[in-house]
């Protein structure tokens, strides 16, 4: 028995609607894509022009202030090396920052400087 002309419409409709909705969800995911591509693009290149100047910025001051930091493995420490050289001098820092301020972090730091 075959189907009735209403019928037939509604199914090509229905088919028609679904290809149509799903170009436009390809479309609408390949522009995301797109988007997200430059943004990863533009991230890369701010890594790539601050990566450097950090560097030198960290260089500079582990110069200036002769601490050398402990950054691995010691999380929940504050760890390092602080050289005198004009004392001949090399001191551990090794603080641990539960319960302290900044503050007091800081005083104990420059006290071991003194």
């Amino acid at each position: 028995m075959p189907a009735c002309p209403q019928t037939q419409s509604r199914v090509f409709l229905r088919r028609w609607l679904a290809g149509t909705f799903l170009q436009e969800q390809k479309e609408m995911l390949l522009e995301h894509s797109r988007e997200v591509q430059q943004r990863s693009a533009r991230v890369e290149q701010i890594v790539c022009d601050t990566e450097p100047r950090t560097k030198h910025e960290l260089s500079l001051y582990v110069h200036v202030s002769n601490i050398s930091w402990k950054l691995q493995g010691a999380e929940s420490r504050i760890a390092g090396t602080l050289c005198s050289p004009g004392k001949k001098d090399v001191r551990s820092i090794d603080l641990d920052p539960a319960g302290k301020s900044q503050f007091d972090i800081i005083n104990s730091i420059w006290a071991l400087m003194d």
